[in-house]
């Protein structure tokens, strides 16, 4: 069970503090506030248990803070405590719903005794909502579930008057049917029959057409016949019988018949079993077709249309593939599979060197599997186009290369392969036997050679014996080394622009961290830290993230939203990011405080000299006077010394500025000193609003131009048409301040608006700039420290707690810090 959340609003802040130390003491989660303001403010953003309320403050009062929490309906129980209680004050008090009335001053464990009493009545509160909600969403499942079953049993029902009135249609047109049968068989062009059960079988109708369909003279003579006479194989009658007899009915079963003089064709036949009254199989009844021609014009075009679709999926999968490597090997694994070929080799052109280079080499018979994703560089040597400047046409490949036309040699070492000693050679070097060759040219849109495929020894599909490529591989390989060409072409036209497309990606990110001498590198590091905890990410088995596992183009997406984030910080003005101190713009400005300051000195130095001088002129000189005047001087100075120390302190981020600091600085910026007769203040008004920022060392006005980066951010990479693997980029990269509870910017997105990419830049972000080494407003931090500051983040939600548990738990937190902090900010063992 959480701690109890108590809020405190009361303008005596020692008073506050008091009660803040006792309750925390006490097991209690305590927050103090100052004003009614405040209070509105805490409200807002969090859920308190309880507020303890002083009723009477400056500003917004305490009635007015019992108002905001009935206006907003809060579960919050409201204790006052007021030093000025009257009838009227407490009867108003309770009337707007507080819980109790405490005068001041009281008892501090009468106080505790009245909170936890108010705990006591709110958890009952919230236990007896609690179940009320579930009694009413238990009412709601029930009635949901009557409504389901009462539909279900109303379809059940409209289908079974459907289904009877279907069969009841069926049986008439089957009544109807059975008459027509005997003038429709006679006029049918396809066999119909009735024959007995049994091993052979006896006919007892036949139409003409199934009787010239065998061949025979007359109906009388062919149904004399045994049915299994007509069958190619006897024995395949009566495989079909005993199947039509268990399963009832036949549809377009092709069987191998034979003709009265023994010619063979192809018969396709359906039948149906009709049974009698005891369920014994009486007869068949079916009908046959010659499809020979038909069954051979199919296959025809089955294969045309094999070849076709082989060729279509294989141009598919070769557009679709843009990693060129697993493009290379591809190709010549698709050339092999459609020709059978045991061995393949793929060549690319090198124009500059004028030779070819060996990219994939696939050999079965010698196991040999280079390039591609075989984890084995090619390595060998490359084949020359020349030689001594003469064209090299004693390889195939290059001959190929220099020609742009295909070679097919059946037999390497038939008459026809005496011209290509090249491969003999490799022959006699490797072992390996050459039959055949199959080598063609890859050719670009522009008809550019840009490679060379070559295909060794067409396989027997039932022998596995070398043959040669027949004309039709030709063909088909052809095709396929068209479509592998523009494939080709088009994955080094993709990568080239990738490659340039992050080349100027980086440039970008590289220019707006030079920007600041203080940010550079910001960029590298947060992509350095995003990529790290997305790799945790996909080695997570059992935590948060053990569903999780981002592909290879969401990795990309974030390493790109990584290093474009802050590419809105191009509009923001370097006098802001480079602010060290409070006074800072071009240049830090407490140098012109203590100008002024030595002025003032100055100008009191030389009142005090005049001072002096009156005194010395008189007759008769006073030296109690005198002294008095220099005692006067040097406590003057020392105040002045020590105002201008005070406020060179305030110029420094190091301390915040507490309410007590803040009063002292008022003052002196109410001083005034006299130049050339006019009177000046100490403090100028913008100097006194820099010098007042409560944290850090950014006004509010200055601080919302930084923060309009990101908004600058999105705005920029939402105009840039990113393609659609990477179309998330501008939302991840422009969400990198957002909050989970929806108090970041610059959209005020909440928890279930920001997908997992950009909560993993938001504590990266941050995480970075913490450990940094050179921001100009702080000293490094140490890692500890920063821990500390995250996991406060994690508990208020402002960021994702199971990317700040990942980052802890994995360790990469202590892997980024050894390579990127200073070492002497390293204050924590290394985990185990």
């Amino acid at each position: 069970m959480s701690l109890p959340e108590i809020l405190i609003v009361d303008d005596d802040v020692n008073f506050g503090g008091l009660l803040e130390e006792f309750l925390g003491k006490q097991g209690f989660h305590v927050s103090a506030v100052s004003g009614g303001e405040d209070a509105v403010e805490q409200l807002s953003k969090r859920k308190f248990d309880i507020a303890l309320l002083d009723l009477m403050m400056p500003g917004m009062d305490g009635y007015e803070v019992m108002d905001f929490i009935k206006d907003q309906e809060l579960e919050t129980n409201v204790i006052v405590m007021t030093g000025h209680a009257s009838t009227q004050s407490a009867v108003t008090s309770l009337r707007k719903g507080v819980y109790d009335f405490l005068d001041k001053p009281f008892d501090l464990e009468t106080l505790s005794s009245v909170i936890k009493g108010a705990i006591g009545k709110k958890r009952s509160r919230d236990k007896k909502k609690k179940a009320k909600e579930e009694l009413v969403k238990a009412y709601n499942d029930m009635e949901a579930e009557i409504r389901d079953q009462t539909a279900e049993l109303m379809r059940k029902h409209n289908q079974l008057d459907l289904e009877i009135e279907n069969r009841n249609r069926i049986e008439a047109a089957f009544r109807d049917s059975e008459s027509k049968y005997k003038s429709l068989t006679d006029n049918l062009n396809v066999g119909v029959y009735r024959n007995t059960a049994g091993a052979e079988g006896r006919f007892i109708e036949a139409n003409p057409a199934i009787v010239e369909m065998f061949g025979y003279d007359s109906r009388d003579e062919f149904i004399r016949l045994n049915v299994s006479d007509l069958y190619e194989d006897p024995s395949q009658r009566l495989k079909f019988s005993e199947g039509l007899a268990k399963r009832g009915f036949a549809k377009n079963i092709e069987l191998h018949l034979k003709r009265k003089d023994g010619t063979r064709f192809i018969g396709a036949v359906s039948a149906v079993a009709v049974k009698d009254a005891h369920d014994e199989v009486k007869y068949y009844d079916g009908i046959i077709e010659d499809i020979t021609e038909r069954k051979l014009a199919d296959e025809t075009l089955i294969r045309n249309e094999h070849w076709y679709r082989t060729l279509t999926q294989i141009g598919l999968s070769l557009s679709a593939e843009k990693d060129t490597k697993k493009l290379l090997e591809r190709i010549v694994i698709e050339a092999r599979t459609l020709t059978n070929a045991d061995a393949g080799t793929l060549y690319l052109l090198d124009k500059d060197n004028q030779d070819l280079t060996f990219e994939i080499v696939q050999n079965d018979s010698m196991q040999i599997k280079i390039g591609g994703t075989s984890g084995v560089d090619a390595e060998l040597p490359n084949v020359p186009l020349f030689i001594n400047g003469e064209p090299n046409h004693a390889n195939v490949s290059s001959a190929v290369a220099l020609t742009g036309e295909t070679i097919n040699v059946k037999d390497l070492y038939g008459s026809e392969g005496e011209r290509f000693p090249g491969p003999r050679e490799y022959d006699a070097i490797s072992g390996y036997h050459t039959k055949s060759m199959l080598v063609m040219p890859l050719k670009n849109h522009e008809n550019e050679i840009i490679g060379v495929l070559q295909l060794l020894n067409a396989k027997h599909r039932k022998s596995g014996e070398p043959i040669s490529f027949s004309e039709e591989y030709v063909d088909l390989v052809a095709a396929l080394a068209s479509q592998a060409a523009v494939a080709l072409t088009n994955a080094q036209l993709i990568e080239n622009l990738n490659n340039l497309f992050y080349a100027f990606i980086r440039s970008i990110a590289t220019a707006i961290d030079e920007k600041s001498p203080y940010t550079g590198g910001h960029i590298n590091r947060v992509v350095k830290l995003s990529m790290m905890l997305a790799d945790k990410i996909n080695e997570d088995k059992t935590g948060a993230f053990r569903d999780t596992q981002f592909t290879k183009e969401e990795l990309e997406e974030l390493r790109m939203a990584a290093w474009m984030h802050d590419v809105g910080k191009v509009t923001t003005p370097e006098n802001i990011v480079n602010k060290a101190s409070k006074l800072e713009t071009i240049f830090d400005r407490v140098n012109l405080v203590e100008t002024r300051f030595a002025l003032i000195a100055s100008e009191i130095v030389n009142a005090h000299l005049e001072t002096k001088l009156k005194l010395l002129q008189k007759d008769q000189v006073d030296l109690r006077k005198l002294k008095a005047a220099d005692k006067a001087l040097s406590e003057d100075l020392k105040i002045l010394l020590h105002d201008l120390e005070f406020i060179k302190a305030c110029n420094s981020a190091d301390h915040p500025m507490t309410e007590e600091r803040l009063s002292h600085l008022r003052d002196i910026g109410k001083k005034e000193y006299t130049f050339q007769n006019i009177k000046h203040p100490y403090l100028t008004e913008d100097e006194i609003k820099n010098l007042s920022i409560r944290y850090g060392n950014l006004t509010d006005e200055e601080r919302k131009v930084v923060e309009n980066h990101a908004t600058m951010t999105l705005k920029i990479l939402t105009q840039l048409s990113f393609p659609m693997k990477l179309e998330k980029v501008p939302a991840f990269a422009g969400g990198h301040h957002e909050k989970l509870d929806g108090s970041g910017y610059p959209l005020g997105l909440a928890e279930k608006e920001l997908p997992l990419q950009t909560r993993i830049l938001a504590i990266v972000d941050i995480f970075e700039a913490l450990t940094a080494r050179d921001r100009p407003y702080r000293e490094p931090m140490k890692l500890s420290e920063v821990i500390k500051i995250i996991r406060f983040m994690k508990e208020n939600h402002k960021i994702d707690p199971d990317l700040f548990d990942l980052l802890v738990g994995s360790g990469a937190y202590f892997e980024y810090a050894m390579k990127e902090m200073d070492p002497k900010q390293i204050d924590m063992p290394k985990p185990k």
